[in-house]
């Protein structure tokens, strides 16, 4: 059966339904048009992580790829005493760490797998994180707090931590950042259409049109809005499985395949 993709965030992935096995905009699409689906996204993935899985999605020569952006305030690293040996790939992004894999997730009674969990290949030591997250990590952890959540954080130093958040409130500038963001997205666009990949970068930030080889090729959706209209209701603060159907309603009629 030919393949269909998604790549990106936790959004992009589907937390937020109650349901993430049969509600997520990427489970109806693929079932709309009878594709095997994919699910390369993950929580609190950044733009780097999902070049990554775009570039891992160009292997599996799938019938379309979509390219789920995410916000600039995320940041990528290895690891606290591992060492990157080669070029990185989507083997050494860390997944078993982050959610909907590492905890039970709304109706579901055992963490839910990921993609790479039986790859004898699979070499987690790439941690990304948000910076909001990191910030409520080391408050957590300085009070004692509940920080299971974020066990991807837990062999990390919080002095190592508090330098990615001085570098963020002395130094980091979003524009900038943007412009990084955007081009390791588009590195991953140009790998898959090489491939002659369908590619659907699906993004907040509409300067992709400016580089997408095609209209058909990008599509603007906003999560914050979409936070407000459909706010889910297992308190993640993601969208509800209301607003994963009337994404995949438009996608559908967006998509020609």
């Amino acid at each position: 059966m030919e393949k269909l993709v998604i790549c990106g965030d936790s959004f992009n992935y589907g937390i937020g339904c109650m349901d993430c096995n049969t509600q997520p905009y990427g489970v109806l699409l693929a079932k709309h048009f009878n594709l095997d689906l994919i699910r390369l996204a993950r929580g609190s993935a950044s733009n780097y992580a999902i070049y990554l899985q775009g570039e891992y999605a160009a292997t599996l020569n799938p019938k379309i790829v979509i390219l789920g952006t995410t916000s600039t305030d995320r940041f990528e690293w290895v690891a606290e005493n591992k060492k990157l040996t080669s070029k990185p790939s989507l083997n050494n992004l860390n997944y078993h760490d982050y959610p909907p894999h590492h905890m039970p997730l709304n109706k579901h009674d055992e963490p839910m797998d990921y993609f790479l969990k039986n790859d004898s290949n699979y070499d987690p030591m790439i941690l990304t994180e948000q910076i909001p997250a990191i910030f409520e990590y080391r408050k957590l952890k300085r009070e004692n707090g509940m920080y299971n959540y974020y066990r991807r954080l837990h062999t990390e130093p919080l002095d190592k931590l508090e330098k990615i958040e001085n570098y963020y409130v002395t130094a980091f500038d979003s524009e900038i950042k943007a412009d990084y963001d955007r081009g390791v997205i588009l590195m991953a666009y140009r790998k898959l259409k090489n491939k002659n990949i369908k590619v659907l970068i699906l993004s907040a930030d509409a300067n992709y049109s400016d580089y997408v080889d095609d209209a058909s090729d990008f599509y603007l959706i906003d999560w914050a809005s979409l936070i407000l209209d459909y706010p889910d209701k297992v308190d993640s603060g993601h969208i509800s499985e209301e607003g994963h159907s009337l994404i995949a309603s438009n996608l559908k009629n967006f998509l020609n395949i």
